[in-house]
């Protein structure tokens, strides 16, 4: 098993799932599609990163279920999924600061870590998600909430 990145993204560039009450459906949908294999998440305006534990067959599926799922309830087209092997633990700890980071990168109001389609709180121990147990730790043992 490896860890996989997936990119989700528009086709217009236009926001996804552009209300609050959409981009918590779309959270559900990534949680309830992708369960056991999660690592981490997060959706901003026009795309949502996924990174999923799995073997390759597994993420070709994965990836093929979750465009459909959110496709169900985004509000434009989406694109092909991207879908990217993480070699090692550095590519690991860079697309994890990535995936965190997308909140601020794309300028969305408040703090990165209270944005609501992101996986933080969930890691934080908050768990807003009932049942969520995200895989992070599975990959990036020696990661901590502190700086």
């Amino acid at each position: 098993m490896c860890p996989w990145h997936l990119t989700i993204s528009s086709t217009t560039r236009h926001s996804l799932f552009p209300s609050e009450t959409l981009r918590r459906e779309a959270v559900r949908t990534v949680v309830r599609v992708c369960a056991d294999e999660l690592v981490l998440f997060c959706i901003v305006d026009e795309h949502v990163h996924v990174v999923v534990l799995c073997d390759r067959r597994r993420c070709g599926y994965l990836a093929r279920a979750l465009k459909l799922a959110l496709a169900a309830i985004a509000v434009v087209p989406l694109q092909p999924v991207y879908t990217g092997i993480i070699h090692g633990r550095n590519h690991m700890e860079k697309t994890h600061r990535y995936v965190l980071q997308q909140p601020a990168h794309h300028n969305l109001a408040g703090h990165p870590a209270l944005w609501s389609g992101s996986c933080f709180l969930d890691l934080s121990g908050a768990l807003c998600i009932p049942g969520l147990q995200l895989r992070l730790h599975d990959v990036l043992p020696r990661v901590t909430l502190e700086k």
